[in-house]
């Protein structure tokens, strides 16, 4: 096998391409000319990465706020006027950075919720989790990679499919329902 094609299973990887930390577990990685990247359909990964940072368990930063803004090409005041605040105010929260912005939950939660739709999500679901505020300690969204065949993964003879967590979840529920 030639270095152009070596394959791999990093156990954890943190990408910064979205202008905060993503948690990356049991992520596929190639070696191309001397340099190990992501071996994933980045436009799957970039949905879930917001499909995370819309449930995650803490209030979003304000490069979280600035990622979301960017990723459906917002100006500040198309932003600000989607969720009834001034430019000044979407500015005041992406100045904030890795720390949690200030921002009032009912309008952090509508931005959530407007990720969601836009992304096709469970808007049940969305209602249903994000009905208390979220924690004001700032912790990295982190998602679990996982390959098919789940148990075992063969590198080297073909692509391994990037599944993601949620299918890997459901995937389980089935063989516990079949074993019963």
């Amino acid at each position: 096998m030639s270095k152009l094609n070596l394959r791999k299973i990093q156990a954890q990887y943190t990408d910064m391409s979205y202008g905060f930390p993503v948690v990356l577990k049991r992520v596929p990685m190639r070696n191309i000319r001397g340099v190990w990247v992501l071996d994933v359909n980045h436009q799957e990964l970039t949905r879930q990465v917001f499909t995370e940072l819309s449930f995650k368990k803490s209030r979003l930063t304000g490069n979280e706020v600035r990622a979301i803004r960017l990723y459906f090409e917002m100006t500040t005041p198309e932003f600000g006027q989607r969720f009834n605040v001034s430019h000044v105010a979407v500015l005041k929260w992406e100045a904030q950075g890795d720390s949690p912005t200030k921002m009032r939950w009912p309008q952090e939660k509508d931005i959530r919720q407007q990720v969601i739709y836009k992304l096709g999500g469970d808007m049940r679901r969305a209602y249903e989790e994000l009905r208390l505020p979220a924690a004001d300690v700032p912790s990295p969204v982190s998602i679990v990679m996982a390959t098919k065949p789940w148990l075992k993964v063969r590198l080297g003879r073909s692509r391994p499919k990037v599944w993601y967590f949620r299918a890997f979840q459901r995937h389980q529920a089935k063989q516990e329902l079949a074993s019963h």
